[in-house]
């Protein structure tokens, strides 16, 4: 704590003059900020307050609202009324005549015996209705005013507003303690050089959330002032549903009730909360409260500084804004229209000037500079293996994760906790997802999140990459896949969207690794994916996404591995049972997939084309075919390029030759065959 003896005696140096050269610069510069926090600052926040004080007094004068010169007795609320009443006496000509029908038709609903009454009753109360609610405005005004009057004697004060701010100033003596004195010559002015700038700046503070609280309060019932003449010009529509069969004007009458009993309750209400507040900030504003605060004020900050002043101040000052919030609040909790949004802005500015000391001293420091390198050191931290678990936010998530939990835990047992679990991972995937994109997160990054990201961040990387059809290798695409775990729905979008390249596997195994997921796993009953004993799961080859991913090979040209594949898994599942007969099983899965291509899904095979010079199973298989399906090898053909026709050509695949027979037109026929194959490959060339 500073040595408070020091700066009371530099205080004094300073306003004796006695300091040097040293004392007249800091004195200089001293009387230069007290006179900017009084002009600048202070004098306009004090008209502030003035004009919310007049501004209260206009909305809770009599005579405003009542008066003879009131807004209710202008003669256009009056003609309004009028114009108002004579339309909706419309609806009654409508009434009679519809009871009329009814009663004719024998429509008991809407007979004269249950209509005629309430026309009549509603009609009159229609007509009437102007100096109806003018009187109920008038008795609940009655006891309003009558608080503002006692709080008017209670002060000496000629109106309630200047009652309530001679109150809150006097029971805080912000006049005696904060606020600069008058000048002994001219009491117009104030005597700067006898104020402290830290006495001036919270005076500063305090006034402004004074001047605030008032504003809000005097909106509020310059709010109820403007409803009830509204709602003193639309008061028929209170009345004439209840002889007008039609259920909107039922609810308009219902909702015009609400509202005006509401605005009537507010007034007297607010104001005895007002003479609550006037009476106990009188209270306290007796000597002995005063040195009461004054002692803890002393016995906290010291005695004769301008710490003790400012912890007085806050003492008596905190009390009467409560109490003017407390006024405040009834109109949120009667249902004020508008008092939400009014009390809102009040409440941030409010805020604003709590913050305003503090934000006055770290403001030169709090600059675009420091905000972004804190942001983005926050937000590095948030990110950060290890250092993540020292931030707020993650200890914030971790709560909400485990509350969540446990409450799935309450509703459903271990099942329904484990769904609560996987629902909030869901969540926060596709929250990161919509980051990712908000943020345009570069491909390179993403992919370094696929890698070695946290499960949230792989997942959210996987599908934003899905999203720009930017996975383009097996390993890609198997990250993907691992990365999304169960969510076929997910990974559906990424094998549909996923490049050419992303399926050109180097052998069986990546396939078999890749559909290794429980995406593609049999569901137990339990509808959890089915392991065998070593750990992998039991494919589904009936399931969507299976088929879905067969025909993605096939798409991208890739029906030859995909036939690898099936052959490898199905000789290993021979193979435990004895010797598998290998070339049965090759002939089986390629009649399954390349046996079953339509001649242009074959032609685009560039799989099988580039394999048939060093895979003698696919040689023998494929010589088989065309042998079979001579026109679908002719076709074939012609839809593919010159390059691939001679890969067939190459590897032997053409149909065998006609044998010899003796009628001596082998070798014509071998002519024509031949012929036909030269003829084919040049529309083949001609239509690449």
């Amino acid at each position: 704590m500073p040595d408070v003896s020091l700066v009371q005696a530099s205080d004094t140096a300073t306003q004796s003059g006695d300091g040097g050269l040293f004392g007249s610069v800091f004195k200089g510069i001293k009387g230069a900020i007290v006179w900017l926090l009084y002009y600048v600052i202070f004098v306009p926040i004090t008209w502030i307050a003035s004009g919310a004080i007049a501004l209260f007094g206009f909305a809770a004068n009599p005579d405003m609202l009542s008066g003879s010169t009131g807004i209710l007795n202008r003669a256009v609320v009056y003609e309004l009324w009028k114009f108002i009443r004579d339309f909706f006496n419309l609806f009654f000509i409508f009434s009679l005549l519809l009871v009329a029908f009814s009663t004719v038709f024998q429509i008991e609903k809407y007979s004269i015996k249950k209509m005629l009454l309430s026309i009549v009753l509603a009609a009159l109360f229609v007509n009437f209705s102007f100096p109806i609610s003018r009187f109920l405005i008038d008795t609940a005004n009655v006891p309003m005013y009558f608080f503002a009057k006692q709080m008017m004697s209670a002060t000496g004060k000629s109106s309630s507003s200047d009652a309530l701010a001679a109150s809150a100033l006097s029971s805080t003596r912000i006049e005696q303690i904060l606020l600069p004195v008058r000048d002994a010559n001219d009491k117009t002015k104030a005597d700067l050089d006898a104020v402290s700038p830290s006495k001036l700046f919270l005076a500063i503070v305090f006034m402004f959330l004074f001047s605030i609280s008032l504003a809000v309060l005097a909106i509020m019932f310059v709010i109820r002032l403007t409803a009830l003449v509204v709602l003193v010009i639309f008061s028929p529509i209170g009345f004439v549903a209840a002889a007008i069969p039609i259920d909107a004007l039922k609810k308009f009458s219902g909702q015009w009730w609400d509202n005006f009993n509401k605005y009537l309750i507010f007034g007297p209400v607010a104001m005895l909360m007002l003479l609550v507040t006037v009476r106990f900030m009188s209270a306290i504003s007796e000597d002995s409260w005063y040195k009461q605060a004054q002692n803890v004020a002393t016995n906290t900050a010291g005695s004769g500084t301008d710490a003790t002043a400012i912890a007085q101040q806050i003492i008596l000052f905190s009390i009467p804004m409560i109490m003017i919030w407390m006024t405040i609040g009834i109109s949120g909790k009667i249902g004020v229209a508008g008092a939400g949004a009014v009390e809102g802005w009040g409440k941030k500015v409010r805020g604003w000037g709590q913050k305003a000391a503090m934000g006055a001293m770290v403001a030169p420091f709090y600059n675009a500079r420091t905000r972004g390198l804190a942001t983005g050191l926050k937000e590095r931290a948030e990110k950060t293996r290890g250092v993540k678990l020292l931030t707020p936010k993650y200890w914030g998530d971790k709560s909400k994760d485990t509350e969540a939990a446990y409450k799935g835990l309450g509703k459903g047992g271990r099942e329904g906790m484990a769904n609560a679990k996987l629902g909030l991972q869901n969540k926060k995937i596709y929250e990161a997802a919509e980051e990712n994109k908000k943020n345009n997160v570069s491909n390179s990054g993403l992919l370094n999140d696929l890698k070695s990201g946290s499960d949230v961040a792989k997942a959210a990387a996987a599908i934003t990459l899905a999203d720009r059809k930017a996975i383009s290798s097996p390993e890609q695409l198997q990250q993907a896949v691992t990365a999304l775990k169960d969510n076929t729905r997910e990974i559906s979008k990424v094998m549909e969207s996923a490049r050419g390249d992303a399926l050109e596997f180097n052998n069986p195994q990546e396939i078999s690794a890749l559909l290794n997921s429980p995406a593609f796993a049999k569901k137990g009953s339990d509808g959890k994916p089915v392991q065998g004993a070593d750990g992998r799961y039991e494919l589904d080859e009936k399931s969507d996404m299976y088929k879905d991913f067969k025909s993605k090979m096939k798409k991208e040209g890739q029906i030859k591995m995909f036939a690898d594949y099936r052959i490898a898994t199905e000789i290993e599942k021979e193979s435990v049972n004895g010797p598998a007969d290998q070339r049965k099983i090759r002939n089986d899965v390629y009649n399954d997939t390349i046996g079953k291509l339509s001649v242009d899904d074959l032609a685009k095979q560039g799989s099988v084309h580039s394999s048939l010079a060093d895979d003698a199973g696919l040689r023998e298989y494929m010589k088989e075919y065309v042998d079979k399906h001579k026109g679908n090898y002719q076709k074939t053909m012609e839809k593919m390029s010159a390059s691939d026709q001679d890969k067939w050509t190459s590897a032997g695949v053409t149909p065998d030759s006609v044998p010899e027979d003796t009628s001596g037109g082998a070798k014509e026929k071998e002519a024509a065959r031949q012929e036909n194959l030269r003829k084919m490959r040049e529309a083949g060339q001609r239509s690449r």
